[in-house]
């Protein structure tokens, strides 16, 4: 099922968001293989705020499935609206350094409270349901508009000695 995309890479939202997510917050990754762990991190104090965050590549599919996504922003103060600026970041990034084309797809899995609260609301992407699953989960797909958006700011996150590879661990 391929789902019709919606998608404008220049929103005004976003136009007004980044610049207030990164004045707070780094974004940083490790890739490995297909697949790619992003970190937040925190300007002020130095502390990532949230880490395991995963995108991974179905060649297969054609698509990019978002395997995990669960930042810790909103134990912030003031956070509205950065969990979607970090989204809406990593995707561009995962898909300008994986070289996905203009037909690729965004997957995911999660609750149907997690879509209505959160992914329904995402007005650069246009997520539906595609399957209901077992307990209250859904699987998710938007399609997914390819624009050279500048990511320059996300960096490489280098391991720690007591850090392991997110694959391996």
């Amino acid at each position: 099922m391929f789902c019709k995309s919606f998608f404008d890479p220049h929103s005004p939202f976003m136009t007004r968001q980044v610049p207030r997510f990164l004045e707070r917050f780094s974004l940083s990754c490790y890739e490995e293989d297909l697949c790619t762990e992003y970190f937040i991190e925190s300007l002020s104090t130095h502390q990532t705020i949230s880490s395991a965050l995963v995108l991974s590549q179905n060649t297969f599919a054609n698509n990019l499935h978002v395997s995990r996504f669960y930042p810790e922003l909103f134990k912030l103060s003031e956070t509205k609206y950065m969990s979607a600026v970090a989204f809406y970041l990593m995707i561009h990034h995962f898909s300008q350094t994986h070289h996905l084309n203009g037909k690729s797809q965004i997957s995911l899995d999660t609750t149907n409270a997690v879509f209505e609260q959160f992914y329904s609301h995402l007005k650069d992407f246009h997520f539906e349901i595609c399957r209901q699953m077992v307990g209250h989960n859904v699987a998710l797909l938007s399609g997914y508009s390819h624009d050279e958006i500048d990511v320059g700011m996300i960096g490489h996150h280098d391991l720690n000695a007591d850090e392991q590879a997110f694959l391996y661990s």
